[in-house]
């Protein structure tokens, strides 16, 4: 995973990330940049932290619990969406809500970072919970098979909806399964079998 850390100049107020550490320091007007370490300002947590929804392939930032100010005086200048591939940054303008959203591209959130123009660096880890899958309400271990003729089980299918927050790829799976397996029968009926479960367990989550 590609790891981001800020630094900033203690003496013109640069601030950078670094992207891959070579074990170099970082300078900036003849001296070793400050490494920002999110939260340790003294200040109200509830308008700093990222409060962060994951839905589908969007995720939605929003700056606080309490909504933080965006004033000339007082504002977030940037939020960093950390994913287990890469990193997207949007900055926010003065006078408009402190609310961003990111558009994922086959990737998974890991962590919104917000900087604050008094307050420094701020974090939120991204917890996508699993979906809370109920057992079929059957007593018959038959009723477990989806698909016979492909030997795929209601088991083998929750598996993968646990794998998968993004709907799209987890369909287009399926799809491409139905594509090239055929059952002997030819019914079509599994495939509806697989959406009808991966419908339900997707509304628990």
């Amino acid at each position: 995973m590609c790891e981001i850390r800020f630094f900033i100049c203690e003496h013109c107020g640069n601030l950078i990330g670094m992207i891959h550490d070579a074990g170099v320091p970082m300078m900036c007007c003849g001296q070793k940049m400050t490494k920002l370490e999110a939260g340790v300002a003294e200040a109200s947590r509830e308008k700093h932290i990222p409060v962060v929804s994951v839905s589908e392939n969007t995720v939605n930032v929003e700056i606080g619990e309490i909504e933080h100010p965006m004033t000339k005086e007082h504002s977030i200048l940037w939020v960093y969406l950390q994913t287990d591939k890469g990193g997207q940054r949007k900055c926010l303008e003065i006078g408009k809500a402190p609310k961003v959203s990111f558009a994922l591209a086959d990737e998974k959130p890991v962590a919104v970072y917000a900087y604050c123009n008094l307050h420094g660096l701020w974090k939120a880890d991204v917890e996508i919970k699993a979906c809370e899958l109920k057992p079929l309400n059957t007593s018959s271990v038959e009723d477990y098979v989806v698909c016979k003729c492909n030997s795929v089980s209601y088991f083998d299918i929750l598996n993968e909806i646990q794998k998968h927050n993004n709907i799209n790829n987890l369909l287009g799976i399926f799809d491409a399964v139905k594509e090239t397996t055929h059952c002997s029968s030819g019914c079509g009926g599994c495939y509806d079998k697989v959406i009808a479960i991966i419908s339900e367990a997707m509304s628990n989550k």
